[in-house]
């Protein structure tokens, strides 16, 4: 079965009504939300893209056979096999030559394009670390991280992983082996 989105035909649709155009980090444009299908002899995928905070996302994601078959094992399979962000960076880029239009060079529609999506993290800047070391100075109770967190819009994890950044660049004091 045939699982790899670069060897199967596909198509994008874009349009229709309350579609925009975004601004995505690498300085490109998309208009979205737009779906892109992904077909083989047994298999369609379709995922459905929008952007937020200037990178584009997958907000929709359908699997369905084409030879009669259920899904029950398939579909495990299928989701270990096709990468999330390969179907995003394809689907982005066909959108974006087709857009390309007001662009000089369609290698540059595309390369602005797929930059948001190719870096996994936004990095972490100083000014959002001293958000939090501020945050965590006034607000933080032993044993209470995950409201801390959840507090910032953050994850526990992510917010353990922000307060020892923060420690590490100098905006918290460094503590003597006990979390907190």
């Amino acid at each position: 079965m045939a699982t790899d989105p670069r060897q199967m035909k596909w198509r994008t649709t874009t349009g229709g009504e309350g579609t925009r155009l975004a601004d995505l980090d690498g300085g490109g444009r998309l208009r979205v939300p737009f779906e892109a299908m992904f077909t083989s002899k047994d298999l369609e995928l379709a995922v459905t893209i929008d952007v937020a905070d200037g990178r584009p996302m997958c907000t929709e994601y359908r699997v369905r056979r084409l030879d009669g078959g259920g899904l029950d094992l398939m579909t495990t399979e299928v989701m270990r096999n096709v990468k999330l962000r390969t179907l995003i960076a394809l689907s982005c880029s066909r959108v974006a030559i087709d857009q390309a239009g007001g662009w000089s060079v369609e290698a540059e529609a595309v390369q602005a394009v797929v930059d948001p999506i190719r870096r996994r993290k936004a990095p972490i800047t100083d000014d959002t670390l001293r958000k939090i070391a501020k945050a965590y100075k006034k607000r933080y109770v032993a044993g209470g991280m995950d409201e801390f967190a959840q507090s910032e819009g953050y994850s526990e994890r992510q917010m353990w992983r922000l307060v020892k950044l923060a420690r590490e660049r100098g905006f918290l004091p460094t503590t003597t082996g006990k979390r907190g």
